[in-house]
């Protein structure tokens, strides 16, 4: 994403922004993505519907404490990281400076790794019961899944 590099006369480094990141149209796309990274969470915390089969689960915590969740934290996460990114690419100097941290770029591929791979190996499919798929909702909750857990990890790897 950024490099360092060091002017003679200064001893703090200046990033150099990788030409993708000048591109407008590229801050556009993230933005897009952005804007509807957060339209899904916010759909999933508003409509939500109790996804499992009341006869294994009778007892609903998720809706409780849905936000308590690290695949809904490391999303929101991401979204925050996707709308800075775009914003810096307009040129906004405060976005610059968080977008372009190596650091944060680090810590969000990271948590966003850490839950595709858990989703993927079917660690959690072992232990939950089984799903209801007879509703359009249940299938936007479906798109939903994917898209957390399969889409936004490897386009952070890209990014």
């Amino acid at each position: 994403m950024t490099t360092v590099t060091e002017k003679k006369n200064d001893a703090s480094p200046t990033p150099t922004i990788a030409p993708l990141y000048k591109n407008k149209i590229f801050g556009i796309c993230l933005l897009i993505l952005g804007i509807f990274s957060v339209l899904i969470i916010v759909h999933r915390l508003v409509h939500y519907v109790y996804e499992f089969d009341p006869k294994y689960s009778p007892i609903d915590y998720s809706r409780f404490n849905i936000l308590s969740f690290f695949t809904v934290q490391s999303n929101i996460f991401v979204c925050f990281y996707l709308l800075v990114t775009a914003f810096a690419v307009f040129g906004n100097v405060r976005a610059q400076k968080i977008a372009f941290s190596p650091m944060l770029g680090a810590l969000v591929t990271t948590y966003i790794l850490i839950t595709g791979v858990v989703y993927c190996c079917g660690i959690p499919l072992a232990f939950t019961t089984p799903y209801q798929w007879d509703t359009p909702t249940h299938s936007m909750l479906g798109f939903i899944q994917v898209y957390h857990h399969m889409i936004i990890p490897p386009l952070m790897v890209l990014l």
